[in-house]
């Protein structure tokens, strides 16, 4: 669609762009057992926009408020697209940054029927389960997890690899991968068709790195007429995670809005980046931790983004 920009953009305040993830090592398909790394493959969902802007009062669930992209969009985008959005709130500065992420579901709905992991995976998770492209989520149902699960699930998988393009020498970004989930706040918000999603499913994480734990996630059950009670037939109730019924009249969407600053290192991270923007170029690649040898490993970057020479003095003010 031409309202997406998968190749990036330039606006009033710089540019956003994609970026290549085959520079990156992930862990591989044994790495619990050997602890090799290895490339990954391009990640698998496109950049569709990104929203840079200063608002004192802090937004929380920027997919159902006007001043977003995909608010504004959302009547005008394919029914078949599924929006993974990441807002970044920057408190000491009162900007958000917002990646807006996208996979169509109709392109791998083929695998559905053509593998058979994928098949059983989405007979284990029920009518809607859908593929993106990449064998450690679509066989493990790792990103269906996610998406429809409980935060301590999410908290446990989300994995950011932050990496400097371009800047001064003498500015240093942490280039670790972080499972953010354990080190700051993540509030959720998943946008669906509770129509469809009625119900939720107990399964298993069958972890070989910690202590497996069952879950929930929504679920399609057949036998119930009635609808999805977005308060009662959730997976998680924790004041963190977030459900909204679409009634099927825009794209579903999992939106993560994220509190950096409350890590120390990220807090000063910002505030050296803060007057080097103009001369930066950061790269912020996510992905999810596979915890199965050969079944949700080798990992594989999930999206990724670049900003580029943002001028901190163009961002529009909101209030």
């Amino acid at each position: 669609t031409n309202i997406c920009h998968p190749n990036g953009n330039t606006l009033v305040w710089g540019s956003f762009s994609g970026c290549t993830a085959k520079t990156l090592k992930l862990r591989g398909a044994t790495y619990l057992t050997d602890k090799v790394k290895v490339s990954s493959a391009e990640a698998l969902l496109s950049l569709a926009n990104m929203d840079i802007f200063t608002v004192h009062n802090r937004i929380s669930h920027l997919a159902q408020h006007p001043v977003s992209w995909f608010h504004q969009n959302r009547k005008k985008l394919p029914r078949s697209l599924f929006f993974f959005i990441v807002h970044l709130r920057l408190d000491s500065m009162q900007t958000s940054i917002v990646q807006y992420f996208y996979i169509d579901r109709a392109q791998f709905a083929h695998l559905l029927q053509q593998d058979e992991k994928c098949a059983a995976a989405a007979h284990e998770n029920g009518d809607g389960y859908f593929a993106i492209g990449g064998q450690q989520f679509d066989e493990s149902g790792m990103f269906w997890n996610f998406i429809n699960g409980p935060c301590k699930y999410r908290n446990d998988r989300l994995k950011l690899l932050a990496r400097k393009e371009e800047g001064p020498w003498y500015m240093q970004i942490p280039t670790r991968p972080a499972i953010l989930g354990r080190q700051v706040p993540i509030e959720y918000y998943r946008g669906y068709n509770a129509k469809h999603l009625n119900a939720v499913k107990t399964h298993s994480t069958n972890s070989c790195a910690y202590e497996p734990y069952n879950f929930e996630t929504l679920y399609h059950d057949p036998n119930k007429t009635d609808g999805g009670d977005t308060a009662v037939d959730v997976p998680c109730q924790c004041g963190k995670c977030f459900w909204v019924d679409t009634n099927g009249e825009y794209p579903d969407y999992l939106e993560l809005d994220i509190t950096p600053e409350v890590n120390s290192v990220a807090r000063n991270t910002v505030r050296i980046a803060c007057p080097l923007a103009k001369s930066l170029q950061v790269e912020m690649h996510w992905t999810m931790e596979g915890q199965i040898n050969n079944v949700e490993l080798p990992e594989r970057m999930l999206c990724s983004a670049r900003l580029i020479h943002i001028d901190l003095t163009k961002i529009v003010e909101l209030d």
